[in-house]
């Protein structure tokens, strides 16, 4: 069995912006690339049910990418994700289409000695008082998500 493609929706409000910095001059450790990324009053929506699976009133990203001098050498590239304030409508199909995603991007031929690089990823998760719904009703069919009235919705008020 194989799933159809999937799709995840951002949609930002105004002031939101992404600041790249790549260095011109390499350093005695050699250099780092940073992103800086704040999406305000951000929508998520994905192709499972074209509702929303996550609202934000922000979301800032900050990635570090250091670049040793040494060719192929190690690099740990640190992912920092804080949402503030996120409402999070859960659902099991939204697990499979990230578990796909990251399949997808995984996916392909392993590099050549010669063009190696080992890599670590280190990814952080900081909720700022997230607010989860898991949807479940009396026959665990999900029409309407987000909708109170045709869901039971156990949710978790998460203090941190």
């Amino acid at each position: 069995y194989s799933r159809p493609y999937g799709w995840l929706n951002i949609k930002a409000g105004q002031g939101s912006f992404i600041k790249v910095v790549t260095p011109f001059a390499v350093g005695k450790n050699g250099y780092a690339n940073v992103i800086d990324v704040v999406l305000k009053d951000t929508d998520i929506t994905t192709s499972v049910n074209y509702a929303s699976f996550i609202q934000s009133s922000r979301i800032e990203i900050h990635i570090n990418m250091p670049t040793p001098l040494q060719w192929n050498g190690f690099r740990h590239w640190d992912f920092k994700f804080t949402p503030k304030k996120p409402t999070i409508f859960l659902l099991r199909d939204h697990i499979y289409l990230l578990q796909d995603t990251i399949k997808d991007w995984t996916s392909g031929p392993p590099a050549d000695l010669l063009h190696f690089t080992p890599m670590t990823y280190q990814l952080q998760f900081n909720l700022e008082n997230p607010t989860i719904y898991l949807c479940v009703n009396e026959h665990n069919v999900i029409n309407n998500p987000n909708s109170i009235e045709d869901n039971g919705k156990p949710h978790m008020l998460c203090v941190i």
